[in-house]
């Protein structure tokens, strides 16, 4: 079995539980959840190109502005506020998913 990369937002353990890989750090929460644990860990360990886009404060604010909508349609609500501390996570998120950042 493949070893389990760091967490690609708070850089804690990961850990497998079952067919799901857990971040070690209670305050990130991130996870990859797949039917097979191979699958999961596969998903995981995946990280960006060197060559992806640069992130942008403009991209995250669509990006969040698109999350939040979609939780309202799906939810009828928005699980979290617009605020601060979202924009921070959802810069983080964009900048694993996508590579660097402009600032």
């Amino acid at each position: 079995m493949d070893e389990l990369k760091p967490c690609p937002f708070c850089s804690a353990a990961a850990v497998l539980k079952r067919n799901k890989v857990v971040c070690t750090n209670n305050g990130c929460g991130v996870e990859a959840w797949m039917l097979r644990a191979e699958d999961s860990i596969r998903v995981w360990n995946t990280r960006p190109r060197e060559d992806a886009g640069v992130v942008d404060d403009a991209m995250v604010e669509r990006a969040l502005k698109a999350l939040i909508q979609e939780e309202i349609e799906q939810f009828g609500y928005a699980s979290t506020p617009y605020n601060g501390a979202r924009i921070a996570c959802m810069k983080t998120a964009l900048v694993a998913a996508l590579g660097k950042s402009n600032g």
